[in-house]
């Protein structure tokens, strides 16, 4: 199975994606399936990752027009830097000819500036350029440290 694009939906319903041969390493564990009040007259079942972690190409970084506004346009790269605000990720997968969809929601807790950024994700960029995503609790920080000192590639 390989990944044919990759969604991150934001806070503020915006949707940056990737092509998946811009998708290096990827990682989703420990997802919990649940019913959960989203809005004041909405309740869905939604699966939450309790870690995600994602490396995107250098190669990926491009300008994003926000809502596909040509007059809002923003570095793709320095939008994820800049708001930690991914709320769904959406993946849609090729195995073998057959589309696969999936979607979840990453592990999210207010950050104290803000309910519309989320204190668990982390972004930066390496030293060979690729932007690397964590969204979860910081406890396994030998994986963590694997995308801090570029040890997984593409």
């Amino acid at each position: 199975m390989e990944i044919k694009k990759l969604s991150l939906i934001l806070e503020n319903c915006d949707v940056i994606e990737f092509k998946g041969s811009d998708i290096g390493s990827f990682f989703v564990d420990d997802i919990k399936k649940g019913i959960y009040r989203v809005a004041a007259n909405s309740i869905n079942e939604m699966e939450i990752a309790q870690t995600t972690m994602v490396e995107i190409s250098k190669n990926a970084r491009d300008v994003h027009y926000q809502f596909g506004a040509k007059d809002d346009a923003v570095d793709n790269f320095e939008r994820i830097l800049n708001i930690p605000d991914i709320t769904k990720i959406e993946i849609i997968f090729n195995d073998n000819g057959q589309e696969i969809y999936r979607e979840f929601y990453p592990k999210w807790e207010d950050a104290l500036y803000s309910a519309e950024a989320n204190r668990l994700q982390e972004s930066f960029i390496s030293k060979k350029g690729n932007l690397f995503i964590y969204i979860g609790e910081k406890t396994d920080n030998k994986l963590f440290s694997c995308f801090e000192n570029d040890v997984i590639r593409f």
